[in-house]
Formats: C-alpha cells, sequence, structure tokens
C-alpha cells in the first residue's frame, strides 16, 4: 500500500561523512500511516543506518525512514524523538 500523498522529491545536495557519499534530501513528502508501520524512539547514537538495520535488517533502507519523517541529514537525528518506520513495500 502507498503512504505518500504528497511528494516533491528532489535531492538537494550530496554530502560525505565518514568516506561515504550521502544523499541530503530536500523534498515535502507526507505518510499516512497505517496499523502496518512501527514506531522508534531514538537513543544515544542512533542514525538511520543503525535504526534500518535493526527495523529491516538491511542499513541500506533507511531512505523509507528518512522520507517518512522528513529527515534531511541521516546522521543528526534528536534523541527522544519518535520515527515512523514504513512498513517495507
Amino acid at each position: 500500500m502507498e503512504r505518500i500523498y504528497s511528494s516533491n522529491n528532489n535531492l538537494s545536495s550530496t554530502k560525505e561523512y565518514d568516506g561515504e557519499t550521502i544523499r541530503e534530501f530536500n523534498f515535502d513528502v507526507e505518510f499516512i500511516p497505517t496499523n502496518e508501520d512501527d514506531w522508534y524512539t531514538v537513543k544515544v547514537d542512533d542514525d538511520l543506518f543503525k535504526i534500518a538495520r535493526e527495523k529491516y535488517k538491511d542499513s541500506s533502507k533507511w531512505e523509507l525512514i528518512a522520507r517518512a519523517n522528513k529527515i534531511i541529514n541521516p546522521f543528526s537525528l534528536t534523541i527522544g524523538n519518535i520515527l515512523l518506520i514504513p512498513k517495507e513495500k
């Protein structure tokens, strides 16, 4: 089920983090959560790669979480924030 109902997914730039090139997004995406989705509370030292690895068993799926939560920088998370973890398609 597609949860995106509004989208303007223009990539704004790429950045280098710890030797890896990471896309930073500039987009307006809104998701409608479903009962199949999950939630995650950000902890100390979390980043989207770690969360994707835990939730999807695949760190490369961090973009699903970024888009659902309008996160531009996958390394800049606020401790205590609750993130929507969309169900894999």
